[in-house]
């Protein structure tokens, strides 16, 4: 007695809803049950891009309108990094510049279109890798992590201090 349908895969479970609002986001729109988790990344991803381009200032003062940009970068930032599916992001990087592209980066392999390279040299960070990258993308991936890491510890040893 072979039934085929009796054995046929569950859907997996939904999604655990998003944590509720505080209400000192209020500036933000926060993800609501309507949005897709999906759509909630790309409207924060546009919404990081729309700060953060570098177009020329429109106002004389162009000063404060950096300033001003730069700010409600930190603040979209500090949000973002509030948000379930980006908190791996600080462990990702130790300072406190964290890039568009790494943010792509951590989305992609949320989304399961990128995966993590290990190369075992002495403590070197995993490398985060799109599927479609070619041997030649990953060796320089490689190179800029292990310029990255000697630039990290020449700083390090430059601010330690010697008793």
């Amino acid at each position: 007695m072979n039934d085929s349908s009796s054995n046929s895969l569950a859907p997996p479970p939904p999604l655990p809803p998003l944590p509720p609002s505080d209400g000192s986001q209020s500036s933000s729109p926060a993800p609501t049950s309507s949005l897709s988790t999906h759509d909630y990344i790309e409207s924060s991803k546009s919404r990081i891009a729309t700060i953060t381009s570098h177009d020329k200032p429109e106002s004389p003062d162009g000063d404060a309108t950096d300033s001003t940009k730069l700010s409600q970068t930190q603040k979209m930032l500090q949000q973002l990094l509030k948000d379930p599916l980006l908190s791996d992001l600080a462990k990702l990087n130790n300072e406190d510049n964290i890039s568009l592209e790494e943010v792509d980066t951590l989305i992609a392999l949320e989304t399961g279109t990128a995966f993590e390279i290990r190369v075992e040299r002495d403590g070197l960070e995993p490398i985060v890798v799109r599927q479609n990258s070619t041997i030649a993308d990953i060796k320089k991936l490689i190179r800029l992590k292990i310029e990255h890491q000697k630039k990290q510890n020449a700083e390090l040893g430059s601010n330690r201090k010697i008793s």
